[in-house]
């Protein structure tokens, strides 16, 4: 019976501990800045591609307004300080974006099936309708 109850106390305490520390690295890496809406180009020789990005703490969406495609998901995104990782499994293509803050936009690279573009953001901004 004392067995029992030790090894019930030390499954306790690590299912504690655990939970503890995927609190902390969700949020205590995370820079709020990054929260929002972005807008940019991804250097393509000839011509530049513009994207837009929505981020939340845990997830977000992913649109090429030239492409048709709007509010994609994000198949995973990473914060650590001022450095991004955004991954996003589009139709089995795997695209990556590392960015990372710099004052008020979010300098990086985006590769897609081996290419690597260089990509700026800032923050989205709402055109006025004419």
């Amino acid at each position: 019976m004392k067995k029992l109850l030790m090894l019930l106390v030390v499954f306790i305490l690590l299912t504690a501990c655990e939970s503890g520390n995927n609190s902390d690295q969700m949020e205590g890496n995370i820079n709020e800045k990054f929260i929002g809406e972005w807008e940019g180009n991804i250097e393509i020789p000839l011509t530049p591609l513009t994207i837009n990005l929505k981020l939340d703490k845990s997830d977000g969406s992913f649109s090429v307004p030239e492409q048709g495609l709007k509010n994609y998901p994000l198949e995973s995104i990473s914060f650590e300080g001022n450095i991004i990782n955004i991954v996003i499994n589009f139709k089995g293509s795997k695209i990556n974006i590392l960015g990372e803050l710099k004052k008020d936009r979010i300098d990086g690279t985006y590769v897609q099936n081996g290419q690597t573009f260089m990509i700026e953001l800032k923050p989205f901004e709402e055109q006025p309708l004419l």
